[in-house]
């Protein structure tokens, strides 16, 4: 499926970032119980509000926020809206990975509009709590595995694992990370490695703070779409033509 035009629209505002909190990784995501799937989430007091799925198997769903400790920014409702409707139809049947994922809002929603199983890989080890119990919480986890680390010390080793093409990536960094990133350093240990695993017509979701876009082409990537809601840019990345 070819991506659209390249497009500046401007859309909302975003809040500004949490503190940073400490990292590190935990087990992976084990498979939720029929009866613990039907329950809501409780979200406590020190998490950023509630999030729900907006559409699909497990559209209304809430989920658990990041804690406001961390430096995870959740995607805002409209932006996430926006951004699957760009993708469309691509979700049905997909492998989704989901990079930097938080408590998995980006994941979840594929896996719910379609998605046959999702990939996340996220270091912070409160906020893998929070994914886990989100996964199990929608029912979602017998279809997901959770990569816990630093995403960009393994990718490329753990993306040979799945047995087939990346048909959606979203990589979704705290801002901060983002700002200060290297983007040649990023394309050996992030975009190369999505690069090489991508479908034909496969498609890499960037998020990252205004001020802080890539360059074009990104290594062996392409910006084929770009959208602004306020201090957030959402591009879509897929394979440049060139490579």
């Amino acid at each position: 499926m070819p991506l659209h035009p390249l497009d500046g629209d401007v859309v909302g505002h975003h809040a500004p970032p949490p503190a940073a909190d400490a990292d590190g990784g935990v087990a992976g995501a084990s498979a939720g119980t029929a009866a613990r799937a039907g329950r809501f989430i409780r979200v406590d007091r020190k998490g950023q509000g509630p999030m729900r799925i907006l559409a699909g198997l497990y559209k209304g769903r809430k989920l658990l926020p990041p804690p406001t400790s961390s430096q995870t920014r959740p995607i805002t409702g409209a932006a996430k809206k926006s951004l699957f409707d760009l993708l469309g139809g691509r979700l049905e049947g997909a492998a989704v990975v989901d990079v930097y994922c938080g408590t998995g809002t980006l994941g979840l929603e594929a896996l719910s509009r379609g998605a046959r199983a999702c990939w996340f890989a996220e270091r912070d080890r409160k906020v893998i709590e929070r994914l886990r119990r989100n996964l199990e919480a929608v029912g979602a986890a017998g279809r997901c595995t959770v990569w816990p680390g630093d995403a960009a010390r393994f990718l490329g080793r753990r993306l040979g694992e799945i047995g087939g093409p990346v048909d959606v990536a979203f990589v979704d960094p705290p801002y901060a990370a983002a700002r200060q990133w290297s983007w040649p350093r990023q394309v050996g240990t992030i975009f190369g490695p999505l690069a090489g695993h991508l479908a034909a017509e496969g498609v890499v979701v960037l998020r990252v703070p205004a001020g802080a876009e890539p360059p074009d082409p990104l290594g062996p990537l392409a910006v084929a779409r770009r959208k602004r809601f306020g201090e957030m840019l959402l591009l879509l990345l897929g394979r440049s033509k060139a490579e």
